[in-house]
């Protein structure tokens, strides 16, 4: 579901909607809806853009987990009739694979919150010669081609699968500062 102007795409979201035991369809939007926060107008419109379409897929249960710092937005979902989920009901820990950096501080403040043990481990990369450097548009097609060799390692498919998605996302949020290619090297090896 996306929410456009004469301009492009505003906001959206993505619902992954499946049956379950007794015929009941169920809806889950990860990390979403994205939309401005700063309008809540264009918060309630993708809000309930969600409601018609979950209704028109009979869809029994929509569970939604909001992007992270999306506090307009629960509030949005609150007044239009969702509840904060308890605990025993899906989906569950969400954020157990999640690990958010403020990436605005500065880094002996980031290094400060880490464990003691992950701090030792970046000495010893250092030490050994591994190089963090920030990427750009140039190194969009080795962070891809980092991801399909892994996955070839692991004996699973690439997602996505699409050769050009990382390029493309690079075109669209890059320009506004929304993505950010971090890459590790020894011997400018990524």
């Amino acid at each position: 579901i996306t929410l456009s102007d004469e301009q492009g795409i505003l906001g959206g979201v993505q619902i992954l909607i499946r049956c379950v035991r007794g015929g009941y369809r169920v809806g889950y939007a990860s990390r979403g809806p994205v939309v401005s926060p700063a309008d809540p107008q264009q918060i309630s419109s993708l809000v309930e853009a969600m409601l018609r379409a979950a209704r028109a897929q009979k869809v029994s249960y929509l569970a939604v987990a909001p992007p992270y710092h999306a506090h307009p937005l629960a509030a949005t979902l609150l007044r239009h009739g969702f509840r904060r989920k308890p605990d025993p009901l899906p989906p569950g820990h969400v954020m157990d694979a999640t690990l958010l950096i403020d990436l605005s501080l500065d880094v002996e403040r980031i290094q400060a919150e880490m464990r003691m043990q992950v701090r030792q481990h970046i000495r010893l990369a250092q030490r050994r010669g591994v190089v963090v450097r920030e990427g750009g548009k140039d190194d969009v097609e080795t962070l891809r081609l980092l991801m399909v060799s892994l996955c070839e390692r692991r004996g699973i498919a690439p997602t996505p699968p699409e050769k050009d998605f990382f390029a493309n996302l690079w075109s669209v949020f890059a320009p506004r500062g929304w993505v950010r290619i971090f890459l590790a090297e020894v011997d400018e090896k990524p």
